[in-house]
């Protein structure tokens, strides 16, 4: 059980492989020593060290990469305009996220708030991955418009239902 325990499984995430391993290394590097296998042992501490330091950061940027690119996003776009504009708006946000793939949107709902003349129109846009970048783009181009007082956006990372 040299190192098992070390070993934790999160949902679908394992964790501590590279640690249990390096114990098993460890232990080999005493045996080695122990047999009076001095150059074996130093050789086998140089490819542990050197595939932990060589490895560690391939493996984070695979996982950076594929965490960016696979996790489900709910954006919340919120706009508070002039009632007169309010249906220009939304079919303008229609019309922007229709035309990219990797965006959805799964509510729009427009609300007064007791503001007279103005309201909010709300959007719930679900993403395979992240994609600010698109919706800053979006809610750049709707804050440009007239009658637009306010445009604000924010991502949860509770997208899981896309």
């Amino acid at each position: 059980f040299l190192g098992g325990g070390l070993i934790l499984k999160d949902g679908f995430s394992v964790r501590g492989l590279n640690t249990a391993a390096t114990i098993w290394c460890s232990a080999a590097v005493g045996l080695l020593a122990g047999s009076g296998l001095f150059i074996q042992a130093f050789l086998m501490v140089l490819f542990v060290i050197g595939t932990n330091c060589l490895l560690r950061p391939v493996g984070q940027f695979i996982g950076r990469h594929h965490k960016k690119n696979n996790e489900s996003l709910r954006y919340e776009l919120r706009i508070r305009c002039k009632e007169q504009i309010e249906n220009l708006l939304r079919v303008m946000m229609l019309n922007a996220i229709s035309n990219d793939q990797y965006l959805q949107v799964r509510s729009l709902k427009s609300t007064d708030d007791d503001i007279p003349n103005y309201c909010y129109v709300t959007a719930e846009i679900y993403s395979q991955g992240q994609h600010d970048e698109m919706i800053e783009k979006l809610a750049a181009k709707l804050t440009i418009e007239y009658g637009v007082t306010e445009v604000s956006w924010e991502v949860n990372n509770s997208g899981d239902e896309c």
